[in-house]
């Protein structure tokens, strides 16, 4: 009898302190909300001024991430909580928004640990709200579209049938350029944007405008610099930097407006190209960019075509699998040769002959 006492007494004691543990980690669990004061306005209801609501979350059940609070008060609390993302990765720039106090992506911010300090998410500053913590970017579209932000040569008679080539050193001055993903957050940040959002193109366009200015394989620099030399498009920046400190993707604006700066009062110029940019035939073969031998193969369902460049120091080739394309020169078989080879439209047979350039 007094053994069975004992162990009832020791199954009394396990199960009141695994309870306790239930009780403890319950009350973690409570301690870990988080409240979100989000920004509020309902197109619908014009006549009601826009509000801060505060929400909830259980940061144990939610991800790390103010976009993984956001989808939470959106599908468990408030379906009609408005805004925009789509890639969760930091990559589209759709969740650009304002969170405490900073211009920032929500899918890459995360969610600050002082469960005391609300967080407080409000739309992009500065611009027209379509609802919630959307706003409206079509004055950002339109003067993106205004640099014409493509390539552009002066004769595209052949256009799209050819490739343009780019020294190493030509396309490293677009590194810190093309990253931009045109989230905005660097110019609604800007109070000189604030202020002449309608004719200063701020940060982020001007950025995409020297990024396609300098790019080596573009002909007409002179007439994208001749639409920037207006009091306004370039000049209002102040060089305050705070694109620079909100990039989420760590660029620098900044930079881009001052070199932009450069070119317009003739201090520098955009040089020339370190390759002869002159349009190839598409199955040209050249030596990478990345220095290495390589064995330019194309597949596809239809079709297959086949060019080897050799260099001298390559001896030693299986003739049987037809990998050469060679063509001798005075020197020999010296340097990186250019070769055409014939598209294998039936056949899996490797090309045996090349036309000359």
């Amino acid at each position: 009898m007094a053994s069975e006492m004992l162990l009832q007494r020791a199954c009394r004691g396990l199960a009141l302190q695994a309870r306790g543990i239930h009780v403890s980690a319950a009350a973690s669990s409570a301690a870990r909300t988080k409240k979100f004061q989000i920004y509020r306005w309902n197109p619908d209801k014009p006549n009601e001024k826009p509000t801060m609501q505060e929400y909830a979350v259980d940061l144990n059940k939610c991800g790390p991430m103010v976009l993984d609070a956001l989808i939470k008060i959106k599908n468990e609390v408030d379906p009609t909580l408005t805004f925009r993302r789509s890639c969760r990765e930091g990559i589209c720039g759709s969740c650009s928004m304002n969170i405490g106090g900073v211009n920032t992506l929500a899918c890459i911010t995360k969610i600050d640990d002082n469960l005391s300090k609300p967080a407080k998410v409000y739309p992009l500053p500065h611009m027209y709200v379509v609802k919630d913590l959307v706003p409206d970017m079509n004055n950002f579209y339109e003067q993106y579209r205004s640099i014409q932000p493509w390539l552009q040569r002066k004769d595209e008679s052949r256009k799209g049938s050819q490739q343009y080539l780019q020294s190493v050193e030509d396309r490293q001055k677009l590194d810190g350029l093309y990253e931009c993903i045109l989230c905005a957050c660097c110019s609604t940040s800007c109070p000189s944007y604030w202020w002449n959002g309608n004719k200063y193109l701020g940060p982020a366009v001007l950025m995409q405008a020297y990024r396609w200015i300098i790019d080596s394989r573009d002909e007409v620099t002179a007439e994208r610099l001749d639409r920037l030399k207006d009091p306004f498009s370039v000049y209002r920046c102040h060089t305050i930097m705070n694109c620079t400190r909100t990039c989420p993707k760590g660029l620098n604006p900044g930079k881009a407006i001052a070199e932009i700066k450069k070119l317009l009062a003739g201090i520098s110029t955009k040089g020339t190209p370190g390759m002869d940019t002159t349009a190839l035939q598409r199955h040209s073969c050249e030596r990478p960019a990345t220095g290495r031998d390589s064995c330019a193969v194309r597949t596809g369902k239809r079709k297959r075509s086949f060019c080897c460049v050799l260099s001298v120091r390559r001896h030693a080739f299986d003739k049987g699998t037809g990998n050469a394309c060679l063509k001798k020169t005075k020197d020999g078989l010296s340097g990186y040769s250019k070769c055409y080879c014939n598209d294998l439209a039936r056949t899996r047979t490797f090309p045996k002959k090349c036309s000359k350039q």
